[in-house]
């Protein structure tokens, strides 16, 4: 059995299809975030039934959601993607994206360059643009907006393999 060891965070890789659904390009959400957290949002049904003393909970969903704080940068496509859809005020399908979240401190355990990953649609919902003393912020949400799709990531293609 191998040792364990603590995951770091830039072992969790994101990734936002910077392409189209016919032909993504994955772009690493990196640089400039400084803030890229996955909240679960567990959605529970509660219920007491008459022969119990005490309630029972049932996690029965999930509405997760990326919150994000970032550093505005130029020449960077996932910021465009993110810009776009603050400065157009998009709405509804016209404020998706597609992320990939990648367990990258699994790399080679499937093969070389490859590890679990779960592919999902997200509404991109924006907060605020600010200016910091040096930089240009904003914060915002990527929520999702779609099942998880599960498979692998492919570091060397780019690619996002289905599971069969």
């Amino acid at each position: 059995m191998a040792d364990s060891r603590m995951v770091m965070r830039y072992e969790e890789e994101l990734y936002m299809n910077t392409g189209t659904t016919s032909t993504p390009v994955w772009t690493r959400i990196g640089e400039g975030f400084t803030e890229a957290g996955v909240s679960f949002n567990g959605q529970t049904y509660t219920v007491k039934y008459i022969s119990d003393k005490n309630e029972r909970n049932y996690l029965v969903g999930y509405s997760p959601e990326i919150g994000f704080d970032a550093n505005i940068y130029t020449n960077n496509p996932v910021m465009e993607k993110i810009l776009d859809v603050i400065k157009q005020e998009k709405l509804g399908t016209d404020a998706l994206c597609q992320i990939v979240i990648v367990d990258a401190y699994e790399w080679d355990g499937i093969g070389p360059n490859v590890a679990p990953a779960r592919k999902r649609d997200w509404t991109i919902v924006p907060e605020g643009m600010s200016s910091g003393v040096e930089a240009l912020l904003m914060n915002g949400a990527f929520q999702s907006a779609g099942e998880t799709e599960f498979g692998t990531f492919n570091r060397d293609t780019q690619t996002f393999i289905p599971a069969p």
